[in-house]
């Protein structure tokens, strides 16, 4: 099903089904239905408002195909949406410091024998000539 607003036409699966809202995080709960991170705080009771059944509201596993989905939609129908609701550009620190030199370490290794059986001594495998 499809909702129109303002003249775009929003598919219903982009809907948090709480607020009725474009989802711009959405997270999956424990009933297995899709919701916007930030309506999950209105489920009252602790019961999914789909399935009426008990949900585990902390739990929150992010739903990155739709969100993948939502994002292409918002870019191909030039959507804007409020600054609160723009997701946040995380900038990525790198794991070491670039600027110091790595020390190595040289370690000796001892050769050391391995005990084989007999048997398997004598057996050929099956791929040598």
């Amino acid at each position: 099903m499809l909702r129109k607003s303002s003249s775009i036409t929003i598919p219903e699966e982009y809907l948090c089904p709480i607020s009725w809202n474009l989802m711009t995080d959405p997270v999956i709960l424990s009933d297995g239905h899709t919701y916007d991170k930030s309506s999950i705080k209105y489920i009252k009771n602790s019961l999914s408002p789909i399935t009426k059944l008990p949900i585990n509201t902390k739990n929150k596993i992010p739903n990155r195909l739709i969100k993948g989905f939502i994002d292409k939609f918002i870019v191909e129908n030039k959507i804007k949406l409020p600054k609160s609701k723009k997701p946040k550009a995380t900038k990525k620190k790198p794991l070491t410091n670039t600027n110091t030199k790595l020390k190595t370490k040289s370690v000796k290794i001892k050769k050391t024998s391995i005990p084989i059986s007999p048997v398997a001594l004598a057996v050929k495998p099956k791929w040598r000539v």
